[in-house]
């Protein structure tokens, strides 16, 4: 599964920058490495996700569809990465404190 969500996000940067060369640059891998992934995936799919020709690349019915679910699943990455973030700035909850008895029977301990 880990592998395939990793196909699916260089599919996603390849759909979405228009050529492999472009998802390359923007991923840090070398164009051979993604054109390879984007191979792979279609295969393990056994269907293709892309039109390629020497001169265009375009998007399948299925690659359009994929691209879809894929940016659906990038927002909610993100999102939940954001909400992660939040918390660790702001955090909040119930705070529970193990106090030994004399502490706990201190005069003020109504206050805390």
């Amino acid at each position: 599964m880990i592998d395939q969500l990793r196909m699916m996000a260089i599919f996603q940067a390849v759909a979405e920058a228009g050529s492999f060369r472009a998802a390359a640059k923007r991923l840090n891998l070398s164009p051979s490495v993604v054109s390879h992934h984007i191979s792979q995936f279609e295969g393990q799919l056994g269907v293709p996700l892309l039109y390629r020709s020497t001169r265009r690349m375009s998007l399948t019915d299925a690659g359009r569809d994929l691209l879809e679910a894929s940016q659906r699943m990038s927002v909610a990455a993100e999102e939940g990465l954001a909400a992660l973030e939040r918390r660790k700035r702001n955090p909040a909850g119930r705070l529970l404190l193990t106090v030994n008895t004399d502490t706990a029977n201190w005069p003020y301990s109504e206050i805390w």
